[in-house]
């Protein structure tokens, strides 16, 4: 049985900071009790990601840094004398059992703030301006995977295009191209004796961008990516494994899934639906910690990929690609210390936004490198130490790198 919480008090002057952008102090966060706080990063306010960067009662910071255990992302200071709650992260599950309305006050800014930062990340590394609609981007994605020869994810885009849309102007191409197909056309998964469980094959459509959805899913087993088709390619943003949770942000906004999840090898995936989510902070507040931690993650490596996504030589942009999947596995960065990683070269150049017609030369020169191998179609670095020296050199080298976030 959790406990509820002994949480403490703390006070600050007005003008005085309670943390700075770049401390390795994540060890707890802050809800405003009285007074008003100012967020900042690198002399910008976060406005358009928070609304409002001057939090007052009720408000909180530096939690993205205390659930994800990685630097701050902010820099916080008293705009006036202030009392706050300092909260450590240990203390997460009876918080969230005790209060809901925190736990999903805190679920979703931290939802808001995600689609924001993918919407930065997407203009950056593909030179796209403005959102797509819902409707051309589930239409898209059919599209390229139609053209692409792989039917089942194309006829499931297809049929959900026509469910969601059907007075789209393209959806008698949808129909015909749908009908053409219609041997593909079966269910993505099969559920055994526990209906919130669902069992998938290899590259099967979990989602696609642009669809409805109601549903958040975490990993059981095998693993899931996360694409966008975007300039007829396909976008890697991220390789997704077991305890691993996506979907939320649908599920938390009513809003259409911004990114296509299919399956990367056979994936066994628990589902939650939006009725009954809310209930989970009570029931299973684990399930809310868990969430929390991994949205909070999602935040602070999207900072890391606008980072990578300056770096303007493509070599670069793989191998500081390969340093932020280390970082997001917790991995010691220590000399002579090897690792393998769970995807291949297309996925790594994918995932660094270099266009099909120059991966090819990409990956040679990436393999040039003689502690960076290939084994049965995982990349292999026999030093991690080498990644941290070659992201390093290039972030300084781009002319056109923005100031490192760390």
């Amino acid at each position: 049985m959790v406990e509820r919480p002994q949480l403490s008090v703390v006070t600050y002057r007005k003008g005085m900071y309670v943390i700075l952008e770049g401390n390795r102090d994540s060890d707890r966060f802050f809800i405003v009790q009285s007074g008003n706080i100012q967020l900042s990063r690198k002399g910008e306010t976060l406005l358009q990601e928070l609304n409002s960067s001057l939090l007052s009662a009720g408000d909180f910071f530096g939690i993205v840094s205390s659930m994800a255990q990685k630097r701050q992302i902010e820099t916080a200071q008293a705009m006036t004398d202030v009392t706050l709650i300092a909260v450590n992260r240990a203390q997460f599950d009876g918080l969230i059992q005790f209060n809901t309305p925190i736990a999903m006050k805190i679920i979703q800014q931290f939802s808001r703030r995600m689609r924001f930062l993918n919407s930065q990340l997407t203009s950056l590394t593909l030179n796209s301006v403005g959102e797509t609609s819902s409707a051309v981007a589930l239409f898209t994605s059919a599209q390229y995977y139609f053209k692409q020869k792989r039917y089942v994810i194309s006829s499931y885009a297809y049929k959900r295009f026509i469910q969601c849309y059907p007075y789209d102007s393209n959806i008698e191409i949808a129909r015909q191209n749908l009908e053409g197909i219609k041997q593909y056309d079966k269910p993505n998964y099969r559920t055994g004796n526990a209906p919130f469980v669902r069992q998938y094959g290899d590259d099967m459509p979990v989602f696609v961008e642009g669809e409805s959805g109601d549903e958040l899913f975490i990993i059981q087993s095998g693993s899931v990516k996360i694409t966008k088709v975007i300039n007829e390619e396909e976008v890697m943003l991220a390789v997704l494994k077991s305890g691993d949770i996506f979907g939320e942000m649908a599920i938390l906004e009513s809003k259409p899934r911004s990114a296509n999840a299919i399956t990367y090898n056979n994936a066994v995936l628990m589902v939650v639906q939006r009725s009954n989510f809310e209930g989970l902070s009570a029931t299973q507040p684990q399930v809310i910690t868990r969430l929390t931690q991994l949205l909070a993650e999602r935040i602070w490596f999207s900072y890391r990929q606008i980072e990578s996504a300056a770096i303007k030589d493509p070599v670069g942009r793989c191998f500081d690609c390969l340093l932020i999947n280390i970082e997001r596995a917790n991995i010691s960065i220590q000399s002579k210390t090897s690792y393998t990683f769970n995807f291949g070269l297309e996925e790594l150049t994918k995932m660094a936004s270099i266009p099909e017609h120059d991966a090819k030369a990409v990956c040679k020169k990436v393999l040039a490198n003689e502690k960076i191998s290939i084994s049965y179609n995982k990349i292999v670095v026999s030093d991690v130490m080498e990644l941290v020296k070659l992201s390093e050199f290039y972030r300084k080298t781009s002319r056109g790198v923005v100031n490192a976030v760390f």
